[in-house]
Protein backbone atom coordinates (compact mmCIF):
# COMPACT_ATOMS: atom_id res chain seq x y z
CA UNK A 1 0.00 0.00 0.00
CA UNK A 2 1.42 3.61 -0.73
CA UNK A 3 2.31 5.81 2.06
CA UNK A 4 1.80 9.11 2.09
CA UNK A 5 4.38 11.36 4.68
CA UNK A 6 2.76 14.70 6.34
CA UNK A 7 3.24 16.87 9.14
CA UNK A 8 0.74 17.67 11.89
CA UNK A 9 0.65 20.90 13.55
CA UNK A 10 3.70 20.26 16.20
CA UNK A 11 5.78 19.44 13.33
CA UNK A 12 6.22 15.64 13.62
CA UNK A 13 6.12 13.47 10.84
CA UNK A 14 3.29 10.52 10.73
CA UNK A 15 2.10 8.69 7.39
CA UNK A 16 -1.48 8.38 6.11
CA UNK A 17 -2.17 5.10 4.22
CA UNK A 18 -3.83 5.70 0.79
CA UNK A 19 -7.00 3.97 2.43
CA UNK A 20 -7.28 6.71 5.41
CA UNK A 21 -6.61 9.39 2.80
CA UNK A 22 -9.35 8.38 0.57
CA UNK A 23 -11.76 8.40 3.89
CA UNK A 24 -10.82 11.72 5.10
CA UNK A 25 -11.27 13.48 1.28
CA UNK A 26 -14.98 11.31 1.45
CA UNK A 27 -15.50 13.11 4.37
CA UNK A 28 -14.85 16.47 3.59
CA UNK A 29 -16.62 15.70 -0.22
CA UNK A 30 -20.03 14.36 1.78
CA UNK A 31 -20.06 17.51 4.23
CA UNK A 32 -19.89 19.87 1.41
CA UNK A 33 -22.07 18.28 -0.48
CA UNK A 34 -24.76 18.18 2.77
CA UNK A 35 -24.07 21.84 3.50
CA UNK A 36 -24.94 23.29 0.05
CA UNK A 37 -27.53 20.72 -0.21
CA UNK A 38 -30.24 22.91 1.01
CA UNK A 39 -31.56 25.20 -1.96
CA UNK A 40 -32.28 29.14 -2.04
CA UNK A 41 -35.39 27.44 -3.93
CA UNK A 42 -36.52 26.18 -0.63
CA UNK A 43 -37.45 29.32 0.88
CA UNK A 44 -41.04 29.97 2.00
CA UNK A 45 -42.89 32.40 -0.60
CA UNK A 46 -43.38 35.62 1.44
CA UNK A 47 -47.03 35.86 -0.15
CA UNK A 48 -47.79 32.31 0.62
CA UNK A 49 -46.74 32.60 4.23
CA UNK A 50 -48.86 36.30 4.32
CA UNK A 51 -52.27 34.24 3.39
CA UNK A 52 -51.86 31.40 5.61
CA UNK A 53 -51.59 34.50 8.41
CA UNK A 54 -54.35 35.96 6.73
CA UNK A 55 -56.79 32.77 6.57
CA UNK A 56 -59.66 32.50 8.79
CA UNK A 57 -62.88 33.60 9.26
CA UNK A 58 -63.16 37.40 9.91
CA UNK A 59 -66.53 39.00 11.61
CA UNK A 60 -67.88 42.34 11.36
CA UNK A 61 -66.35 44.72 13.62
CA UNK A 62 -67.36 48.36 12.00
CA UNK A 63 -67.66 49.30 8.37
CA UNK A 64 -67.47 52.98 6.76
CA UNK A 65 -68.83 54.55 3.78
CA UNK A 66 -66.75 57.93 2.85
CA UNK A 67 -66.62 57.74 6.66
CA UNK A 68 -70.19 57.55 7.69
CA UNK A 69 -70.57 54.60 10.03
CA UNK A 70 -72.92 51.78 7.26
CA UNK A 71 -72.17 48.78 10.30
CA UNK A 72 -75.95 48.11 10.54
CA UNK A 73 -76.58 47.61 6.69
CA UNK A 74 -73.92 44.43 6.84
CA UNK A 75 -75.53 42.88 9.90
CA UNK A 76 -74.23 39.04 9.78
CA UNK A 77 -70.98 40.08 7.78
CA UNK A 78 -68.26 37.73 7.65
CA UNK A 79 -65.17 37.61 4.97
CA UNK A 80 -63.25 34.12 5.20
CA UNK A 81 -59.63 34.08 3.58
CA UNK A 82 -58.17 31.39 2.77
CA UNK A 83 -54.31 30.18 2.13
CA UNK A 84 -55.42 28.99 -1.62
CA UNK A 85 -55.98 32.41 -2.65
CA UNK A 86 -59.81 32.31 -2.71
CA UNK A 87 -62.16 33.99 -0.45
CA UNK A 88 -65.94 33.91 0.13
CA UNK A 89 -68.07 36.29 2.32
CA UNK A 90 -71.63 36.11 3.59
CA UNK A 91 -74.17 39.56 3.20
CA UNK A 92 -70.90 41.24 1.68
CA UNK A 93 -73.62 42.96 -0.75
CA UNK A 94 -71.66 45.35 -3.34
CA UNK A 95 -68.72 46.02 -1.82
CA UNK A 96 -67.79 42.30 -1.61
CA UNK A 97 -69.11 39.31 -4.20
CA UNK A 98 -69.84 35.81 -2.62
CA UNK A 99 -66.38 34.01 -3.54
CA UNK A 100 -63.60 34.94 -5.61
CA UNK A 101 -59.81 35.16 -5.69
CA UNK A 102 -57.55 37.39 -4.43
CA UNK A 103 -53.43 38.21 -5.38
CA UNK A 104 -51.01 40.66 -3.48
CA UNK A 105 -49.80 43.38 -6.12
CA UNK A 106 -46.76 44.35 -4.09
CA UNK A 107 -43.71 43.88 -2.52
CA UNK A 108 -45.15 45.03 1.09
CA UNK A 109 -48.21 42.66 0.78
CA UNK A 110 -50.92 45.01 1.58
CA UNK A 111 -52.45 45.20 -1.56
CA UNK A 112 -54.96 42.97 -2.96
CA UNK A 113 -56.02 42.73 -6.76
CA UNK A 114 -59.34 41.08 -6.49
CA UNK A 115 -60.89 38.94 -9.18
CA UNK A 116 -63.06 41.70 -10.07
CA UNK A 117 -60.18 44.17 -10.36
CA UNK A 118 -61.46 46.14 -7.05
CA UNK A 119 -58.01 47.02 -5.90
CA UNK A 120 -58.23 46.39 -1.27
CA UNK A 121 -55.40 47.94 0.62
CA UNK A 122 -54.47 46.29 3.69
CA UNK A 123 -54.40 49.00 6.40
CA UNK A 124 -53.70 47.24 9.37
CA UNK A 125 -53.75 42.84 9.96
CA UNK A 126 -52.67 41.33 13.64
CA UNK A 127 -53.75 37.88 14.87
CA UNK A 128 -57.19 38.99 15.91
CA UNK A 129 -57.55 42.11 13.84
CA UNK A 130 -58.17 43.17 10.18
CA UNK A 131 -58.73 46.44 8.40
CA UNK A 132 -58.97 46.67 4.77
CA UNK A 133 -60.33 49.62 2.93
CA UNK A 134 -61.44 49.96 -1.04
CA UNK A 135 -63.15 52.22 -3.32
CA UNK A 136 -66.56 50.93 -4.93
CA UNK A 137 -67.38 52.61 -7.85
CA UNK A 138 -70.20 50.81 -8.99
CA UNK A 139 -73.31 49.48 -8.02
CA UNK A 140 -74.35 46.43 -7.95
CA UNK A 141 -77.89 44.33 -6.95
CA UNK A 142 -79.79 47.27 -8.06
CA UNK A 143 -78.69 49.32 -4.59
CA UNK A 144 -78.33 52.76 -4.93
CA UNK A 145 -78.05 54.32 -1.12
CA UNK A 146 -74.59 53.19 0.29
CA UNK A 147 -72.70 51.19 -2.28
CA UNK A 148 -70.54 53.36 -3.46
CA UNK A 149 -67.63 54.86 -2.11
CA UNK A 150 -64.67 54.59 -0.12
CA UNK A 151 -65.54 51.39 2.57
CA UNK A 152 -63.12 51.04 5.53
CA UNK A 153 -63.61 47.43 6.49
CA UNK A 154 -62.40 46.57 10.38
CA UNK A 155 -62.90 42.74 11.38
CA UNK A 156 -62.08 40.82 13.91
CA UNK A 157 -61.10 37.31 14.31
Amino acid sequence: MRQISTQNFNGSKYLLRSGQLLAVMLVVVFTTLFFSGCKKGDDPDPAAEKFKQLSGVWRLGTITNDGLDVTTQYNGFTLTVNANKTFSTTNGNNPWPASGTLEFTNADLDQWLRNDGAEITIQNATESTLVLSMTQNSIANGRISGVTGQFVFSLIK
